[in-house]
């Protein structure tokens, strides 16, 4: 027996942006979140990630160096 979970997505995330310093809670919006799941910025986990409901999910952005991120 083998269960593979369903993959992740992401449909959408607010705000867009996020000052350098950090500290902003964004909001995810998807399919397939799970407490497992690990959301980070340029390799940088967030802090304080909650999985609402598997399609809903938060955490607050780490400082980062300046900069854009994809």
């Amino acid at each position: 027996f083998t269960y593979t979970p369903p993959a992740l997505t992401l449909t959408n995330f607010t705000p867009a942006s996020s000052p350098d310093s950090g500290g902003v809670l964004v909001t995810f919006t998807g399919t397939g979140f799970n407490s497992d799941m690990v959301i980070s910025f340029d390799g940088t986990p967030c802090t304080g990630l909650t999985v609402i409901t598997s399609t809903s999910a938060r955490c607050t952005t780490p400082a980062l160096a300046a900069g854009m991120y994809d």
